[in-house]
């Protein structure tokens, strides 16, 4: 057992949200190391899709050229299906360029290169990364943490200031600190599929809603798409290979089973169940969570890289600010608490609102008639599908802070930009 490197911040997790905090704190002069299991790049399972809010977060931190160049392909809206074949055709409002910033409204990229782009400006902002090493303990103590990782046959043991658990649904951060996963009332299952020379790949995101499920298909790069199925969770259903159960309910969605057929699956298929569930708390002690390992919700509008995105770079700015500013555990605990409250909590309405209407199939299809007769609301629903509110821009050039308002609990240090 090597006997105790040294950092700041110690990250767990290599996916958007770690390398966004990570480099968040590397610019604002924290020393952070960042440890993934994997070796990049890697593939993921991901509806690939990465939405306005997530855009413009990008561009503010000075991004969008290294997602580019990682081959990310603009998309200016969604095309919504209701079950009874109305479609919605609607372009996302605003975007970033409204606001100066070089990015467009959102985007469809590979995750393998979107995270090994990220991982790359990470690690020119000054983050060390260390691949290959599976975390086995964190120890949260008063004073510092302890993390005690595998890689290869060596023991490692750091040592630091905080750490960022960034490793997804199945955290080793969160359940080494005893932070547990509360399943939500909605259960539901999804399959995932990328498909080379896919037919009708045009520049929007695809939504179908069916009568006991819904279907996306996100364009990519090259003539591929990305394909995900997600329906109710049931343990007999889900016994089937993936395979089987993917064709078997993508009969529901004919026209989509007909562009599948003409085209060749590359890659595995990826099956993630369930798809609702939250932590007690996003942190405690010295250890904060970000992305999936702090919660996920079932991702109709193409929530997960967005949400990732952002808390990395709240958590990141937050803690940045902690760090600066001498502050205790708990009043930093206290405000990324409230702020990812503050950031999350509409948007998980607004989608369990959304959930209600799929699964009342007569019901959607009145409001689809509705909204696809009336302009005004048709905006109104893309707007609020876009998160059309701006996240602000950065505080300064050095990193992107959230101005989110002062903590709940009012500690004796501000968030960086605030009056």
């Amino acid at each position: 057992m090597t006997g105790g490197s040294r950092t700041q911040v110690v990250v767990v997790g290599g996916g958007p949200a770690g390398a966004v905090a990570a480099l968040v704190l590397a610019r604002r002069g924290a020393e952070v190391l960042l440890l993934d299991r994997a070796r990049f790049p890697r593939p993921k399972p991901c509806g690939q899709f990465v939405g306005p809010a997530g855009a413009r977060l990008l561009g503010s931190l000075g991004l969008w050229e290294a997602v580019r160049g990682a081959g990310a392909r603009p998309l200016a809206g969604m095309r919504i299906e209701a079950p009874d074949g109305s479609v919605l055709l609607g372009r996302f409002p605003g975007g970033p360029a409204a606001a100066g910033l070089d990015s467009p409204p959102a985007f469809a990229v590979n995750r393998e290169s979107l995270d090994a782009a990220l991982l790359d400006r990470a690690r020119l902002a000054g983050v060390r990364i260390l691949e290959g090493l599976r975390v086995l303990d964190v120890q949260a103590g008063a004073s510092h943490v302890v993390v005690q990782g595998l890689a290869g046959r060596r023991v490692l043991t750091l040592r630091a200031e905080w750490v960022i658990g960034a490793d997804g649904r199945h955290s080793a951060v969160a359940r080494a600190v005893g932070l547990r996963r509360r399943l939500l009332r909605l259960r539901r299952f999804g399959i995932l599929a990328d498909f080379a020379d896919f037919p009708g790949a045009a520049r929007l995101a695809e939504v179908f809603v069916g009568r006991h499920a819904y279907c996306i298909v996100n364009p990519l790069p090259d003539g591929r798409a990305c394909v995900g199925l997600v329906t109710d969770w049931r343990v007999e259903a889900c016994r089937a290979g993936l395979s089987d159960l993917l064709a078997g309910q993508l009969a529901a969605f004919p026209s989509v089973a007909r562009r599948a057929a003409g085209a060749r699956p590359v890659g595995r298929l990826y099956g993630v169940g369930p798809l609702a569930f939250r932590r007690e708390l996003p942190g405690v002690g010295r250890a904060l969570l970000v992305g999936d390992a702090a919660g996920f919700y079932d991702p109709l509008t193409g929530e997960g890289v967005t949400a990732a995105l952002q808390t990395g770079a709240l958590a990141g700015g937050l803690l940045a600010d902690g760090l600066a500013a001498g502050a205790q555990p708990a009043e930093v605990q206290a405000a990324y608490a409230a702020s990812r409250r503050r950031l999350l909590g509409p948007r998980w309405r607004f989608l369990a609102l959304l959930q209600a209407v799929v699964r009342r199939p007569g019901l959607a299809c009145s409001i689809a008639r509705y909204v696809e007769r009336h302009p005004g609301a048709l905006a109104a629903l893309m707007a609020a599908v876009a998160d059309a509110v701006p996240a602000g821009p950065p505080a300064r050039g050095d990193g992107y802070v959230p101005r989110l308002g002062p903590p709940a609990t009012g500690p004796g240090w501000r968030l960086a930009g605030h009056a």
